[in-house]
């Protein structure tokens, strides 16, 4: 008797046994399937988007931000996968680009890791454009950029935005992109800022003088050199600079439109009527001008002019220089 309730027990033990493994399985599935559907992207994913991560924003508050706008489905579980992924303090702050819908694993690695999928577009600022310039181009080349804002912010930076080949997220903003032509301008230029430091021309005169020679001179060193070096006499010797570059950034007139009104009307940029450097640089010079404003090269020519051909003409009285006006300017 006691054999055969031994016998029972067991069977009945066994079976409890599978039971509660058949629903364990069976729970555990269910939490799987419950998991596998939290990790898929909501069925109204907002693709072709894009998020911006400020520095120092809190997991738990993004995590909740990314669940109400409809990217994941549990904030819990994003985060979870976000402190596995990159630990506690996880999120790279930047703009992240959302194109299509993406699971919540992914989301958590993307954010985690900086993936931000942005493309990245090249932009050629040139030596001499000025601050109007530059933001031309950028409005042309980035799809979010604000013209008139830029202008704003840059107005007061003439001459000291460094012309290069940029490299910006499609997303970057007018500040960001301000931040990197000034820090790049800094850099590129510390050289020349101590050099100047030492001469008896001022770091500001200096940029503002590349800033005539880049639109003076050809790209030679030796010729912009030379231009250097009989603008900054003329202004030792009390002359006017007469130069025709600053009437093209005052007035948008190059040589050939300006007539006699122009040449007299009296202005701040009129270098024919005033004395000296214009107050501001007229455009953003690149290193070869800076160092020819620097270092020029000391002459006795007092006038020169271009040819058709590009060719420079220098004289060392009026008399020379209108001569050259006959013999080289007229067809």
């Amino acid at each position: 008797m006691n054999h055969t309730f031994e016998i029972q027990t067991k069977n009945l033990g066994k079976k409890i046994r599978k039971n509660i493994f058949i629903f364990l399985g069976i729970i555990c599935s269910f939490f799987i399937i419950y998991l596998f559907v939290l990790i898929l992207p909501p069925k109204d994913f907002p693709g072709e988007t894009f998020i911006t991560v400020e520095r120092g924003t809190p997991l738990s508050r993004f995590s909740l931000q990314l669940e109400q706008q409809g990217y994941i489905r549990s904030a819990v579980l994003f985060q979870t996968l976000a402190i596995a992924i990159g630990g506690e303090a996880s999120l790279i702050a930047g703009d992240y680009a959302l194109e299509k819908p993406e699971s919540t694993i992914e989301l958590a690695r993307r954010f985690t890791r900086g993936v931000f999928k942005l493309e990245r577009v090249r932009v050629r600022l040139f030596e001499g454009e000025s601050v109007y310039d530059y933001a031309v181009t950028l409005e042309r080349e980035l799809s979010n950029f604000n013209k008139d804002l830029f202008l704003r912010l840059a107005s007061d930076y003439e001459g000291y935005l460094f012309p290069d080949t940029y490299t910006f997220f499609e997303t970057a903003n007018e500040q960001e992109i301000l931040l990197q032509l000034k820090s790049n301008f800094n850099e590129k230029t510390q050289d020349i800022r101590e050099k100047a430091e030492m001469s008896q021309r001022s770091f500001e005169d200096v940029v503002t003088m590349a800033s005539i020679l880049e639109r003076e001179a050809n790209n030679n060193l030796q010729e912009k050199q030379m231009i250097a070096g009989i603008l900054w006499r003329r202004i030792d010797i009390n002359m006017p600079l007469q130069v025709d570059a600053p009437f093209k950034y005052y007035l948008d007139k190059g040589s050939f439109d300006l007539t006699l009104e122009d040449l007299r009307s009296d202005h701040e940029y009129n270098t024919y009527t005033r004395r000296g450097l214009t107050p501001t640089p007229i455009g953003n010079p690149g290193r070869r001008s800076l160092m020819a404003a620097l270092e020029p090269i000391e002459s006795r020519y007092l006038f020169f002019l271009h040819d058709f051909n590009g060719n420079i003409r220098y004289g060392v009285t009026h008399d020379d220089h209108v001569a050259n006006k006959r013999k080289y300017l007229r067809r």
